[in-house]
């Protein structure tokens, strides 16, 4: 749950200004940014402590949040979008290893299922993957080039 991405403006940012990917059944959307000191906190930072002992060496990293959203034009029943939220959760959750995300900015992606068709597991662990190594690309080298400075309206 912490990993889950609920604040509208950032939302509204990322929709705005992010990077926009296709691999299907999904539509991927990512924001890369800072937080400056004078910018308000729109998501809590974990610190040394919280992260536990097993971590106190490990060097912080920013924050990955992240967005499923399953179109209720395309899935009427709440049932099926459910279900291929959660199986997109899963499958993010199996393959987050993957983005190797080390930046101290924090990465916040929106999933965007766009096939009107209920998937099974295995193509939207597969689309999953493709967006992740996608994803991994493009931040791996914590390019400043995709960063959006906290100050602006958010």
């Amino acid at each position: 749950k912490r990993s889950r991405l609920t604040d509208k403006r950032l939302i509204d940012k990322i929709f705005r200004e992010g990077n926009v990917d296709f691999s299907y059944p999904f539509r991927v959307v990512s924001l890369q940014y800072t937080k400056n000191a004078g910018a308000e906190e729109c998501s809590e930072q974990v610190s040394a402590e919280d992260r536990g002992e097993q971590y106190k060496d490990v060097p912080h990293r920013g924050e990955i949040k992240i967005l499923i959203s399953v179109r209720k034009k395309q899935h009427k029943r709440a049932v099926m979008r459910n279900l291929l939220k959660r199986r997109s959760r899963e499958a993010f959750r199996l393959n987050i290893n993957k983005l190797n995300y080390t930046c101290e900015q924090n990465l916040n992606i929106a999933f965007v299922y766009i096939s009107d068709k209920v998937a099974d597991y295995k193509t939207i662990e597969n689309g999953m993957a493709k967006c992740i190594e996608k994803l991994a690309h493009r931040y791996s080298p914590c390019n400043n080039s995709h960063t959006v400075d906290a100050t602006m309206d958010i």
